[in-house]
């Protein structure tokens, strides 16, 4: 399969098929979004906590350099 196929019921796309391959890529992706007041004590802290890696500080640098010049 090289790229997804519509079915169609009474002229709208009712089901789509794809590749195995592209719906694990698409379920990698997946996130959830949960509301602050369900998150416990130790994953906030961690949150509050976070530093950003090595190639954040780097694109923030670079987003600076280029906002100055």
């Amino acid at each position: 399969m090289r790229r997804p196929v519509g079915i169609t019921r009474e002229g709208t796309v009712r089901v789509v098929m794809l590749s195995l391959k592209d719906y694990a890529r698409l379920a990698r992706r997946d996130r959830q979004a949960i509301r602050i007041e369900d998150l416990d004590y130790e994953t906030l802290d961690a949150i509050l906590n976070a530093e950003p890696g090595e190639r954040s500080k780097e694109a923030g640098r670079r987003l600076t350099d280029s906002s100055t010049g």
